[in-house]
């Protein structure tokens, strides 16, 4: 089974490459280079992202254990202007599509919420976390608060959505106010990659950050 999941991931590593959406090239190199066995995603949506995920990490990793968060059933339409997110799959579709894969937990509400209780609950710490659910500054702010407290020693958080030629979006949108607010304690680097994205209708760049805790 390895072998075909490294031949999955070669392909959608050239898909991503020559066909677009490029930062997304990001979270292969980092899978490959750190090895996570277990993994949180903030904002599944269709579960592409996370099929890849999981798929990537079994080259390396036989059990992987995966958990995923977003609103799933519960996204009402009135978030969608307020996040500049998209309506996610439901809880069934997701499992569909994950189905074969072991130790996927999907996990329904809203992170202030659900991200609370599980840190509670939750006796594991995680070797990655990838953080693109809803897109306001403050629901970032949220996921942000409780993944630094998940993420294991020597773990990757990965946000998404970090804006580089719009200071009117940047005052409403995405993970850019982080860098100054915690720029001694943690170490941001820029992904390589980036693209453009239509937020509030206009076009953006937009790239990933992967956040490392200084020891």
């Amino acid at each position: 089974m390895k072998i075909l999941y490294l031949i999955k991931t070669i392909a959608r590593i050239i898909k991503y490459y020559f066909f677009g959406y490029k930062r997304y090239l990001n979270i292969f190199l980092l899978i490959i280079k750190h090895k996570p066995k277990k993994i949180i995603e903030i904002g599944v949506y269709r579960g592409t992202r996370s099929l890849e995920m999981i798929e990537c990490a079994k080259i390396f990793n036989t059990d992987i254990y995966y958990f995923g968060f977003d609103l799933f059933d519960d996204f009402e339409n009135s978030i969608l202007n307020k996040e500049a997110s998209k309506k996610p799959l439901s809880i069934k579709e997701i499992e569909r599509k994950l189905g074969k894969h072991n130790n996927i937990n999907l996990i329904k509400g809203r992170t202030g919420v659900t991200l609370k209780s599980f840190l509670k609950q939750n006796k594991m710490s995680f070797d990655l976390i990838f953080i693109d659910g809803g897109h306001s500054i403050q629901t970032i702010a949220n996921d942000w608060k409780y993944s630094e407290r998940l993420i294991a020693l020597n773990g990757v958080i990965v946000l998404d959505d970090y804006y580089l030629n719009n200071n009117k979006i940047i005052k409403k949108y995405g993970c850019n106010f982080l860098l100054k607010k915690f720029c001694k304690r943690y170490v941001f680097k820029e992904s390589l990659f980036c693209d453009w994205a239509k937020i509030d209708n206009k076009k953006v760049k937009v790239k990933m950050i992967n956040v490392i805790k200084k020891k």
